[in-house]
C-alpha cells in the first residue's frame, strides 16, 4: 500500500512539472504566433521604457536664433509641465555659422534630435540628403489644423512633409515714432508719401534709412522681398513666375528695381561699407528714422534699447486705395533627425509645438514670430501686434518672399543674382532695366527646367 501511494505521489509531481514547463499549452505550431505577439509587446515596452518608468528622456533642439534663448526656455518649461518625463534643451548656433554647423553635425551623426529647418529649397536639401524623417498626421496629429499654404514650404512636390510649419515673420519697415512725431510725419501709405518723408528727414540732418550694401542678403530679403509686391501684384505674380508665365523683364519687376535704386539717396554716408549689424545699431541708437526689416527684430531691438519707441508699416502702395500687400517669410519649421533615438518623445514635442497652445506660446514669448494656427488670433506684445493690423480679414494680402520658392535649387540662384544686380545698379554700372536683364540671364537654368 505504501509503495502504491509513493508511486501516485511521484506521478502527480511529474505531471505538475510538465504542466509548469508547458504553461498549460501543447507544444507545436500553435505557440508561434503568441510568441511573436509577446516579442512585439516587449519591443514596444522597450521603446517606451524611459517614459513609462518615469526616467527622463532628454531631447535637444538646434536653431540659428541665439537671441531667442530666453523665449524658448519659457516654451520648454511649459511643455515640461505637461510632459515631465521629456526634457528639452535649446542649443542655438550663431546664424552665420548655422548651416555649416548643421551639415557637419548631421554628417557626423551628432546633430540634435529636433532641427529648426529653413523653408523651401534649403530645408528640402536636408530631407533629400536623408537627414529628416517624413512627418504626417499619424505621428503629428496637429498637422491637420495647419493651413495647406503653411505646410507647402516644408513639403516635397509630391506632398511629403519634412518639417512641421511654424515661425512666420512679416517684413516691411520699422520706424522711430519719436523722430516721426517731432518732424510732423505720419506713417506713409504711398511711395510718394514715403519719399517726401525721407526728404524732410534728410533736410533736418537725420539719416532717413538705415541700410547698407555690405551684406548682400539684405538686398534680396529686406529690400526686394517687400518692395516688389505693389508693382507686380503680389502672390499672383509669384505663382505666374514659377510657372514660367512671366519673367524678370516684367514692367512691374523693373519698376521695383527703380524704387530700390532711388532709396540709396537716403542711406547713410558710406553705405557701401555698412553691414547688417551696423544697420541695426543705427536704428537702436536712434540715428536713423526708418529701418527696412521685419517682425523678427522686435525682441532684440527692445532688449538692446528698452526706451526705443518704434512701430512698423507695411510696404507702401503706388496709389491710395490700391491693395496693400504684407510680405511674409515662413522662417522655420520643426524637423526631426532621422537618427533620433527617442522618436516617440520627439513626435510628442513637435506635436505640442504646433498645437494651439504651443503656437500661442511661440507668438507670445519668441516675440516677432507668428503661427498660422487658426486658433491663434493675436500676440501679447504691442509692437509685434502692429504687424497683424495689416492683415486683411481673410489674410489674402500676404505674399511669401518671392525669391524662395523653386528659385534657389542651383547656382546662380535668384537671391545671389538679385543682390548682384542691385549692387551694380547702386554704383551706376546698371540701369534698372539692365539689372533685370542680369537676373533674367542668370536664371536661364530655371526657365529651361520648367519647359521640360
Amino acid at each position: 500500500m505504501k509503495k502504491i501511494l509513493a508511486c501516485m505521489l511521484i506521478g502527480i509531481l511529474l505531471l505538475t512539472l510538465f504542466a509548469g514547463c508547458g504553461g498549460g499549452k501543447s507544444f507545436g505550431t500553435e505557440d508561434k504566433e503568441p510568441a511573436k505577439a509577446e516579442q512585439s509587446t516587449q519591443n514596444e515596452e522597450t521603446k517606451n521604457a524611459d517614459q513609462d518608468t518615469g526616467k527622463p528622456v532628454e531631447l535637444a533642439m538646434t536653431s540659428w536664433r541665439t537671441e531667442d534663448a530666453e523665449g524658448w526656455a519659457k516654451i520648454n518649461e511649459a511643455f515640461n509641465k505637461q510632459y515631465p518625463n521629456i526634457k528639452v534643451k535649446f542649443n542655438p548656433v550663431k546664424n552665420t555659422e548655422y548651416d555649416s554647423y548643421l551639415q557637419a553635425a548631421l554628417t557626423s551623426g551628432k546633430a540634435e534630435e529636433i532641427i529648426m529647418v529653413r523653408s523651401f529649397d534649403a530645408g528640402k536639401r536636408l530631407y533629400d540628403g536623408g537627414y529628416l524623417v517624413e512627418l504626417n498626421e499619424a505621428v503629428i496629429p496637429n498637422l491637420k489644423d495647419m493651413p495647406a499654404s503653411t505646410k507647402m514650404p516644408f513639403s516635397t512636390e509630391d506632398g511629403k512633409i519634412y518639417a512641421a510649419p511654424e515661425g512666420l515673420v512679416y517684413l516691411g519697415f520699422l520706424y522711430n515714432k519719436k523722430i516721426f512725431e517731432s518732424n510732423n510725419l505720419n506713417k506713409p501709405e504711398t511711395w510718394d508719401e514715403f519719399f517726401k518723408a525721407c526728404e524732410v528727414l534728410k533736410s533736418k540732418g537725420i539719416i532717413p534709412i538705415a541700410q547698407g550694401a555690405k551684406d548682400s542678403w539684405t538686398l534680396e530679403e529686406l529690400l526686394s522681398g517687400p518692395i516688389i509686391m505693389p508693382f507686380v501684384g503680389g502672390e499672383e505674380w509669384k505663382q505666374k513666375l514659377i510657372k514660367g508665365e512671366t519673367d524678370f523683364l516684367d514692367a512691374g519687376f523693373v519698376k521695383h528695381l527703380e524704387v530700390i535704386n532711388k532709396l540709396k539717396d537716403y542711406f547713410p554716408e558710406g553705405y557701401e561699407g555698412i553691414g547688417y549689424t551696423d544697420q541695426q545699431q543705427m536704428f537702436i541708437s536712434e540715428q536713423a528714422a526708418i529701418y527696412p526689416s521685419g517682425s523678427f527684430e522686435t525682441f532684440y531691438l527692445k532688449k538692446m534699447n528698452p526706451d526705443l519707441d518704434f512701430g512698423c508699416f507695411a510696404t507702401p502702395v503706388q496709389n491710395k486705395g490700391d491693395k496693400r500687400w504684407l510680405n511674409a517669410n515662413v522662417s522655420f519649421g520643426y524637423g526631426i533627425n532621422k537618427n533620433c533615438k527617442n522618436m516617440d518623445a520627439a513626435n510628442t514635442y513637435v506635436n505640442w509645438l504646433v498645437s494651439a497652445e504651443g503656437a500661442q506660446m511661440l507668438g507670445d514669448t519668441v516675440v516677432g514670430f507668428y503661427s498660422r494656427h487658426p486658433e491663434v488670433r493675436g500676440v501679447a506684445d504691442e509692437q509685434a501686434s502692429e504687424w497683424l493690423t495689416y492683415l486683411s480679414p481673410q489674410s489674402d494680402n500676404v505674399m511669401i518672399t518671392w525669391t524662395y520658392q523653386y528659385l534657389k535649387k542651383q547656382q546662380p540662384d535668384v537671391g545671389t543674382l538679385t543682390s548682384e544686380a542691385v549692387s551694380k545698379m547702386w554704383i551706376g554700372d546698371y540701369t534698372p532695366q539692365q539689372a533685370a536683364q542680369h537676373i533674367q540671364d542668370g536664371m536661364k537654368w530655371f526657365f529651361d527646367s520648367i519647359k521640360k
